[in-house]
């Protein structure tokens, strides 16, 4: 699946998103393009696990032209896979931001007691809606 994800006229972020065979009848086109693919998918199955890998970087060519802005402009790249409790990645996918628009926000648990003690990663862009 690829998508951009808008901000009312201005594109925030372009994602790529790679659901596993088993699980991709579940995501419809016009579900797909309003809400979220990760809460579509956990109706279907329960996720256990998310890795998320984000960096800086400058857009090529390429994402320049997704994202309508220079090439050699700022951007955040983000890399992610969710599992399910058997190991199985039920989506993967990569995402382009502009780094003007888009803010990350991270919780991490300090308590040694907590069972779960990574941190949680949660892009915050106000406002945006899907097309794709």
């Amino acid at each position: 699946i690829e998508r951009a994800r808008w901000s009312g006229k201005l594109i925030v972020s372009f994602d790529y998103r790679y659901i596993h065979p088993d699980f991709a009848r579940t995501v419809d086109e016009t579900s797909a393009a309003e809400r979220s693919l990760l809460d579509i998918l956990s109706r279907r199955v329960r996720l256990v696990r998310g890795e998320n890998k984000v960096e800086a970087a400058l857009a090529g060519r390429e994402g320049a032209r997704l994202l309508g802005v220079a090439a050699g402009a700022p951007v955040l790249i983000r890399e992610m896979a969710y599992y399910c409790r058997d190991g199985v990645p039920v989506m993967a996918g990569r995402s382009l931001y502009r780094a003007d628009q888009v803010r990350y926000a991270f919780t991490v648990s300090l308590d040694a007691d907590a069972e779960d003690t990574t941190a949680s990663i949660r892009p915050r862009v106000e406002g945006t809606r899907a097309r794709g």
